[in-house]
């Protein structure tokens, strides 16, 4: 019996068997008649959308992949949030025409070798939040993938067994996983690769050949390791590079050449390292760099003649600087907190002789010693004085309104969290204009106000996680740089694109 052919069908077609040379007529009938069978098909816990060949299964029950009923001509297949945690090269061979293969946030533990045989049309593979760890060899050959995504898993290495010799990757992505070195074996094999991701893992070196395969890549994405310097030859093969995230290591010292042939580059991520000052020349090849398009901040700069460098390059290039007022000292001590760049519109640009620094430097120094230096927090919470501004915590079950008085002015990072906050509004945010960082976790938020982040221009993470929000009014993140918004676990049926600006500089959402 062909599979998937009703018992009536199959019976009808036994009962025809004999007169099969008189009846060449019915024949297509019944090609049809499966034909139809099998693309009309649902299998249960899913829903199927004939009409795009798109099938959705996101239900808890799942425990095994749903091969029994999948409409033969499916491309594209979703299956998230499930109890599945195995997939095979023959569960894969019920939808030979698959292009799509989307399984995010299941528990899946193992996968087949040569697992997509059966589909030889598959372009895009996505795994994210699973629980792979090892995967065996030659598991992704046999398609022609153009995105690999691995992302939130628990691989701490990457083999080159599993992909073909000159693969058509264009994109893959690594990131949130446990690897501690770059797979270059592995890079070797792709040619093609244009993105990159390999954030949050734990990288504490990158060898100093071993992007140099990759001369088409556009996209490379290093943030959230460990990595505290680069080989000045690291970069040197990817001159097609436009976007480069560094953001969250432990940098301390970057090579003079490090960014000689990246002429292309629009968007440069150094913030939050350990860079106290950086080598003569470092940026002069960045010709193309967006506005704003580079980010210094939260870095101990160290305020003394190798600033000069750095002064230099921002006056003349203060447009392409993400919020370069955080750009601060953070050393000697009179002068923390001060902005490395003066904000005084008599020092304007790059003719200003150094000494003009010199002055500035010797001013603020003056001014800070004669002033006191009183620090203030809010009852109930708890307040750190880094170089790179107040940080408040305020994490007393106790606390039913937002902590306005006593909040440092210079706050630059305020988490609230699990206390009884049910609302927070622009003026509460107005006693903290220099904040970047707002966590808002476990509390009793039920709203938040269309002109909440009017007062903060600089945040650019808010975290809302755990509250219990269920609308959002239009235009609700428009009013600051926001680049990580988190909202998960609240009550939200519906994201709309009113909640945006048109040109976001999102980078991270978490819904």
């Amino acid at each position: 019996m062909l599979p998937g052919i009703p018992g009536a069908i199959w019976l009808l077609l036994i009962h025809l068997e004999n007169n099969i040379m008189k009846s060449w007529c019915v024949l297509p009938f019944f090609w049809l008649a499966y034909f139809c069978h099998g693309t009309l098909s649902c299998p249960p816990l899913c829903q199927c959308y004939h009409r795009k060949a798109e099938v959705v299964c996101n239900e808890v029950p799942l425990t095994e992949y749903p091969s029994e009923g999948l409409p033969i001509n499916t491309s594209l297949l979703t299956i998230q949030f499930t109890n599945i945690t195995s997939i095979s090269e023959e569960h894969l061979n019920a939808t030979p025409l698959l292009k799509g293969l989307h399984m995010y946030s299941n528990h899946l533990q193992s996968l087949s070798s040569h697992l997509l045989r059966g589909v030889p049309h598959l372009n895009t593979l996505d795994f994210t939040g699973n629980k792979l760890s090892d995967l065996p060899a030659d598991v992704f050959i046999n398609a022609p993938l153009r995105n690999l995504v691995l992302k939130n898993n628990l691989i701490a290495n990457a083999d080159a067994e599993w992909l073909p010799d000159n693969s058509n990757i264009t994109w893959f992505d690594l990131s949130g996983n446990s690897l501690t070195k770059i797979p270059a074996a592995l890079l070797q094999k792709l040619p093609r690769l244009e993105n990159l991701d390999l954030a949050n893992n734990r990288l504490q070196k990158i060898s100093a050949n071993s992007l140099d395969p990759l001369t088409k890549l556009e996209r490379l994405n290093l943030q959230n390791n460990k990595l505290d310097t680069l080989d000045e030859s690291i970069l040197q093969r990817n001159r097609n590079l436009t976007h480069l995230f560094l953001s969250r290591n432990k940098l301390n010292k970057l090579p003079q050449n490090l960014f000689q042939e990246l002429a292309q580059l629009k968007h440069l991520s150094l913030d939050d390292n350990q860079l106290s000052h950086i080598p003569a020349g470092l940026l002069d090849p960045l010709s193309s760099l967006d506005e704003e398009g580079l980010d210094l901040a939260a870095n101990p700069w160290l305020c003394d003649g190798k600033v000069e460098y750095l002064w230099r390059w921002l006056q003349r290039n203060k447009k392409k600087v993400f919020l370069p007022e955080t750009i601060i000292c953070a050393t000697p001590q009179s002068l923390v907190g001060r902005s490395v760049i003066p904000g005084s519109k008599t020092v304007k640009n790059s003719a200003v002789p150094f000494s003009a620094l010199k002055m500035y430097l010797w001013m603020l120094l003056t001014f800070t010693a004669l002033a006191e230096c009183a620090h203030s927090c809010p009852d109930l919470c708890s307040c750190s004085f880094p170089p790179s501004g107040a940080e408040v915590v305020c994490s007393q079950s106790s606390l039913t309104h937002f902590p306005v008085d006593g909040l440092p002015s210079n706050t630059t990072r305020l988490s609230v969290q699990s206390t009884k906050l049910s609302s927070i509004t622009a003026s509460h945010l107005s006693a903290v204009p220099l904040l970047n960082n707002l966590q808002l976790y476990h509390n009793n938020l039920t709203s938040l106000p269309s002109d909440l982040l009017k007062e903060v221009p600089h945040l650019n993470m808010l975290d809302v996680t755990g509250n219990q929000l269920v609308h959002l009014p239009p235009n609700v993140f428009s009013h600051a740089s926001l680049r990580s918004l988190v909202l998960k676990n609240n009550l939200i049926e519906k994201a709309d694109a009113e909640w945006f600006p048109g040109n976001s500089s999102v980078i991270w959402l978490d819904v």
